[in-house]
């Protein structure tokens, strides 16, 4: 995990590599204090509760930021049968007119 998180980098792109980045930070902080390693039972308790904090914002800021454009979708979603609709009522009239201007 290590390895994926160094290729990472600073700045990731895409949700699930932002939760997985700052979950690596924090438990990388941990273990640059010697923290991880020598740990009872109630402290890893409560670095796991750090780290699934952390997670944890980091997915709401980026549930917030994907239902940003659900109303959009929705209204997009609503109106396309119509539009639909209305190509083939054009269509159907383009037709019949053709079909009475042509001469027999």
């Amino acid at each position: 995990m290590d390895d994926f998180y160094d290729q990472l980098g600073n700045d990731p792109d895409g949700a699930m590599a932002k939760v997985f980045s700052v979950g690596m930070l924090e438990w990388r902080m941990a273990s640059s204090k010697g923290v991880s390693r020598s740990l009872g039972r109630e402290l890893r308790t409560s670095l796991v509760g750090r780290i699934e904090k952390s997670m944890s914002l980091v997915i709401s800021k980026e549930m917030d930021g994907l239902e940003k454009g659900i109303p959009f979708l929705a209204s997009v979603g609503s109106v396309a049968p119509f539009i639909g609709l209305f190509g083939t009522v054009w269509g159907i009239m383009n037709s019949l007119l053709q079909l009475l201007s042509q001469k027999y």
